[in-house]
């Protein structure tokens, strides 16, 4: 088990959606991380597809070049997802959310009230605030 990770990394992880895909064996995709609940990460994913597959347009994440992440990109979920600690890859350097993107994450997603002030203080404490990320 990793317990390096922490909440506001953005980490790659394996992350099945078994209602679009029961057969699916998982895709990696960015994460932002938002609390470690037993035995998995409670995250929220991170996509390049900009509509959902009913054409709803998703939410942009603000500067994900911040964060290394070369594409624009943008909320898969509006809620958290749990992804099991095996299947969350550490970074080889860490990537804190910038304050800006906090903001956009709690402002469009179902999160609880914890989650998301852990969430804003993770980002203030080790992210990038948003006026130097460009």
């Amino acid at each position: 088990m990793n317990h390096s990770i922490e909440t506001g990394m953005v980490v790659w992880a394996r992350v099945f959606n078994a209602i679009e895909d029961r057969t699916s064996k998982g895709k990696k995709r960015p994460c932002i991380v938002i609390e470690r609940e037993g035995g998995h990460y409670v995250v929220i994913r991170l996509t390049t597809n900009q509509y959902c597959h009913d054409g709803t347009r998703r939410v942009d994440l603000p500067r994900q070049e911040a964060v290394g992440l070369c594409k624009r990109t943008y909320l898969s979920d509006l809620s958290t997802r749990n992804v099991s600690v095996l299947d969350v890859d550490e970074p080889s350097q860490p990537r804190w959310i910038t304050t800006e993107m906090a903001d956009v994450v709690c402002r469009n997603t179902r999160m609880l009230r914890r989650q998301a002030a852990a969430l804003q203080a993770a980002a203030s404490a080790h992210g990038v605030p948003f006026d130097l990320a460009a």
